[in-house]
């Protein structure tokens, strides 16, 4: 399986840019106001147009750009992938309330539905949740869920939770991902997709370029063959 990466939490154009020539497959820009990575409206547009622009003056295909966004007005989400240019949403908080966007948007836009998982969570009720999540065409990822936040805090998900999340199903990983231990959770998990927001950071909401390329460049480094899928050779 090939782990697609995905840079998230991106604040500004410069970001966007650096972001856009790291190589990643999936940028995401937070679009839920009040959080610590929010980018209003007008700045996401141009963010967008920056990592187009980069990634076309660069000769490379432009990455999926997501929008991260929680509960809200549905009038408002119906709006986003037009009004900003993203191509796919990916949804954090409520679970009730995260239903009510996806059968809205019956369909008419890609959805990644980021699952919380506590340190005490029951492993059974998060894989039934995320089967509902994967009959509804979303792509399931797991973040570390800390009380307040929505994401982006550096808190690593116990791999002993993991790993029957993961195995062998086309599910993401968040939560404590950096440059220097993501080459072991795809060698170890071979998860669909890496995404990392503070493991990039030169301080909160920041991003640094060098720290995207490394990670980046980490996760490529893990050839298909080298990833331990538990089968004897």
């Amino acid at each position: 399986m090939n782990t697609t990466v995905k840079l998230c939490g991106l604040r500004g154009t410069d970001d966007a840019a650096a972001a856009a020539l790291a190589g990643a497959d999936a940028l995401g820009l937070v679009l839920i106001p009040g959080t610590r990575r929010y980018v209003p409206p007008p700045l996401a547009n141009a963010m967008v147009a920056a990592i187009r622009d980069t990634a076309s003056r660069a000769g490379r295909f432009s990455p999926e750009i997501v929008g991260v966004i929680a509960p809200m007005s549905l009038a408002v989400v119906a709006q986003l992938p037009t009004a900003i240019g993203v191509d796919a949403l990916q949804l954090v908080g409520d679970d009730e309330e995260c239903v009510r966007i996806a059968e809205m948007l019956d369909g008419s836009v890609p959805l990644i539905r980021t699952i919380g998982v506590t340190d005490d969570a029951d492993v059974d009720a998060v894989e039934s949740l995320a089967r509902v999540w994967e009959q509804r065409g979303a792509r399931v990822t797991f973040d570390a869920q800390v009380d307040g936040e929505l994401g982006g805090t550096g808190h690593r998900i116990p791999t002993q939770l993991l790993r029957p999340l993961v195995a062998g199903a086309k599910r993401g990983v968040a939560g404590g991902l950096a440059p220097e231990n993501v080459a072991g959770v795809v060698r170890d998990l071979a998860p669909a997709m890496v995404d990392v927001s503070s493991g990039v950071e030169a301080s909160v909401g920041r991003k640094d370029a060098e720290l995207m390329r490394a990670f980046v460049a980490a996760v490529r480094s893990v050839a298909i063959d080298d990833i331990d899928l538990g089968v004897a050779r």
